[in-house]
Parts: structure tokens; C-alpha cells; sequence
């Protein structure tokens, strides 16, 4: 089965780590950004998380990965029991997104939130 994910940090292509370019079966669709403006963004160190708690859009990446990847995926971002996920609308169609309540958040020493209409992490 295909997945559609979207990703917005340490995922998107050409992050050394672990961009899901580097995944053989993962296929790029586009550059994208959700269609709701329903989230905050928080940079977290070395890696970003969105919230589902604000009012701003969120770009980042849809990718299509198999059901192997997608479980690869739930592994490196801790879902069920560190990330959540869900379904959410983008300019590319409905895709799966990683998130954290804003409640775990605050828990990290660090966390800074990012301000704006429309957000994007670049850090590397």
C-alpha cells in the first residue's frame, strides 16, 4: 500500500541525516504546504515539531512510501509514544504529518516557537 506523508524538518530531502531521499522506495511529489492554517511550529534544537494549537501554514514535503518505510518512519519519530500523527489536507492532497501537543512541548528544555504566517524549518 502507498502512504502519502508530509514532512516539514530533519524528513525533507537533502537533510544528512535522514532525509527520506536517502529511503530507496520513498518517491518525492512536491513541494507543498497544509492547507489549513491550524498549527504552530517549534524548533526544538536539532529537529523541529509542529502543533495542532495555532494559525499559521506549514510548508514542507509530500512523499509516497510504502508500507515498509511507513513503519521505518513511526519508528525514528516515536509514534505512538513520542509523535502523534494524523491525516491533514495540503496543496497536493491528503497526507500524514508527525506532530506533539503543545503540553510536551513546553516539557522541552529547549523550545522556541516560530512566528509567522506561513512557517518553514531550515535548519541542518
Amino acid at each position: 500500500m502507498t502512504n502519502r506523508v508530509f514532512v516539514y524538518g530533519t524528513l525533507k530531502r537533502g537533510h544528512r541525516v535522514r532525509g527520506l531521499d536517502q529511503f530507496g522506495s520513498a518517491t518525492f511529489v512536491a513541494e507543498s504546504e497544509t492547507v489549513d492554517s491550524d498549527y504552530n511550529m517549534w524548533c526544538l534544537g536539532a529537529f523541529p515539531a509542529i502543533s495542532l494549537d495555532g494559525e499559521s501554514t506549514v510548508k514542507g514535503e509530500v512523499w509516497e512510501v510504502d508500507d515498509g518505510v511507513m513503519a521505518v518512519l513511526d519508528s525514528i519519530e516515536g509514534y505512538p509514544d513520542f509523535y502523534n500523527r494524523t491525516q491533514v489536507a495540503t496543496t497536493h492532497g491528503d497526507a500524514w504529518v508527525y506532530f506533539l501537543n503543545s503540553e510536551d512541548i513546553k516539557q522541552f528544555r529547549m523550545h522556541r516557537r516560530l512566528n509567522g504566517s506561513t512557517l518553514e524549518w531550515t535548519n541542518e
